[in-house]
């Protein structure tokens, strides 16, 4: 399905190159492949109507044409090449706000029922752990301490600990601070009371101006760092090195909200860098200061006197797939479509929403606050709005976003057993009774989400 995205995309763009190379020779050659190829697909699928555009089938001869309508940039760019030894004139391009809006959101691409009903477990043991004390939060994320306990060990700014860790602040990307002029959003700002100000963050974890002898950039792979105690650390598989990923956001405090707008773990860039998509990494080998929701805690944390009052988390123009067939199961399954806000909400006591929150987007919200209790007091997350921009005018692609409401939860009995210093079974998982009832076809079933050894499973 991801690869299916990928050459309808590729196919919208060969449309403006095929008009643009229309002005030439070879592009009033190309037209009429072009109108085949989409008579074609018009003729072989059944177009959506939440699409903006036909769908590209998996016929190998499609795919043939397609590819051809692709290399037509590469023609034109030799020949402009050519002439540039003659002539100081730069080879013209497509202007970028010509570029035709994509989407990445495919309204009949649903999880299946076992992902949806595992990520809706996972959701509903958030959920328990958000309203959950301390240790027994602990309990449910299989902590290792004694008393086992929820925190993070990642409490401060940490300005010291992400830039050991090889996280580097670099400039954030010209849209990030543009919510209503790129974004979108204006309407869910103004509902909410939002500005749209705030401060933005892009960090990553690769030194972009590492350069060798010969003045070329260090690839990611090829960068390493030394930690606390002088162990070094290098890219092989018996140590750690740079991932390249990065983490851009925005941080509202006075709105008390958090934007995150362009995510890419350790754990997804290692796959990529380091072993070209063929294996994960093993988690020893990635920086211990990884999760975005430890790095969504150093900003909101910083001289912000009002660290109680996070109301609201954003995650624009989602392109993970597990969560857009989330997103497109949620949907299907109270009747709507993706639409602009107010979009459709949903409770965290619903499948949907406990769906939602499990998700690979939606978890490191539920992990800042469970983790943060000391600092937050006992806050949750109880509804989740699924919708999108208001306009794709300036927008490459339109794909869903999320919006997860923050909310007080009640303080919860103290655990008494810890009070008199007794020991408590911590054993099994589900020692702690927070099981997620889920539905399904109107039949309830009761799943425990079971994290892994580690606690985290995000």
């Amino acid at each position: 399905m991801a690869e299916e995205r990928r050459w309808h995309q590729q196919a919208q763009r060969g449309k403006l190159w095929v008009n643009w190379l229309g002005t030439g020779k070879a592009g009033t050659q190309l037209l009429p492949l072009y109108y085949v190829v989409v008579a074609t697909v018009n003729t072989t699928n059944t177009i959506p109507q939440t699409q903006t555009s036909p769908r590209l089938p998996h016929q190998p001869a499609m795919r043939l044409l397609t590819a051809l309508l692709l290399t037509t940039p590469w023609l034109r760019a030799a020949s402009n090449v050519a002439a540039l030894r003659h002539h100081a004139h730069p080879v013209p391009r497509a202007p970028a706000s010509l570029m035709p809006a994509a989407t990445s959101f495919w309204a009949d691409d649903f999880a299946s029922p076992a992902a949806f009903t595992h990520f809706a477990s996972k959701g509903g043991a958030l959920v328990c752990a958000m309203c959950a004390s301390d240790h027994k939060a602990g309990i449910l994320l299989r902590d290792a301490r004694s008393p086992a306990s929820a925190a993070s060990l990642w409490t401060a700014d940490l300005a010291g600990a992400l830039y050991e860790w090889y996280w580097r602040a670099v400039a954030p990307s010209s849209t990030a601070s543009r919510l209503i002029e790129y974004w979108q959003i204006g309407s869910a700002l103004r509902a909410l009371g939002l500005g749209g100000g705030g401060t933005c963050v892009r960090l990553e974890h690769w030194d972009a101006g590492l350069e060798d002898g010969a003045r070329r950039t260090v690839p990611a792979v090829n960068q390493w760092y030394e930690v606390a105690g002088g162990e070094k650390f290098r890219a092989c598989d018996s140590g750690l090195s740079a991932t390249k990923a990065h983490f851009e956001f925005l941080v509202d405090v006075d709105g008390g909200a958090i934007f995150a707008l362009y995510l890419d773990s350790p754990k997804s860039s290692a796959r990529r860098e380091w072993y070209g998509n063929r294996k994960d990494a093993n988690p020893a080998l990635l920086p211990r200061l990884r999760f975005f929701s430890d790095i969504m805690w150093a900003y909101w944390v910083r001289d912000n006197p009002k660290i109680k009052d996070i109301r609201y988390f954003f995650v624009l123009g989602i392109s993970n797939d597990q969560t857009n067939q989330v997103i497109a199961s949620v949907l299907q399954k109270k009747g709507k479509t993706l639409s602009a806000w107010p979009g459709l909400t949903v409770g965290t006591e619903s499948d949907e929403g406990k769906a939602l929150l499990g998700s690979p987007n939606g978890a490191t919200f539920a992990y800042f606050l469970l983790q943060h209790k000391a600092q937050l007091g006992y806050k949750t997350i109880s509804k989740v709005t699924i919708f999108r921009p208001d306009s794709d005018d300036d927008i490459e692609f339109v794909d869903a976003s999320l919006l997860f409401h923050v909310v007080d939860a009640p303080e919860p009995e103290p655990d008494e057993d810890v009070e008199r210093g007794g020991k408590v079974n911590e054993k099994r998982v589900d020692s702690y009774d927070c099981a997620a009832e889920i539905f399904e076809n109107g039949k309830r079933i009761r799943s425990v989400h079971r994290f892994g050894r580690t606690g985290r499973s995000d």
